[in-house]
């Protein structure tokens, strides 16, 4: 940043149980501490980055512009439901939770596989390995 002006504070995701309404019925995400603190991350390269393109491009896009609002976290939902794999536990009245359990680097290695910062090769000649 060039001068005190150009500082802004940047929005973060609060964690997880917020009811939001979903596909098919309302569901509340717990744990959502790993997930939430990538996408901060994110956040914060994609201020410095001019070439970062990506899935979650669109919701780090809207957060920056408008800030988090209710849709960020439908959004957050969204990504969490389609690429993490969450457990489910189905409720009455059409609720589901989905269980956010994971770390940090599986959020990574999910939502940033076309972006490997690290690549791992692994040849052995062990049968153990």
């Amino acid at each position: 940043m060039k001068a005190s002006k150009n500082i802004k504070t940047l929005p973060f995701l609060k964690n997880g149980s917020r009811a939001e309404e979903f596909k098919n019925g309302t569901i509340i995400l717990s744990n959502t501490c790993a997930f939430d603190a990538v996408v901060s991350l994110i956040i914060l390269v994609f201020c410095d980055s001019t070439n970062f393109s990506h899935k979650i491009y669109r919701i780090l896009s809207k957060i920056l512009k408008n800030g988090i609002l209710s849709n960020s976290y439908i959004e957050r939902a969204e990504l969490i439901a389609d690429g993490l794999n969450p457990k489910l536990e189905f409720l009455q009245n059409d609720i589901t939770i989905l269980i956010c359990n994971t770390t940090a680097v599986e959020v990574i290695q999910v939502m940033l596989a076309d972006f490997p910062s690290v690549i791992e090769i692994i040849n052995c000649s062990n049968e153990d390995c």
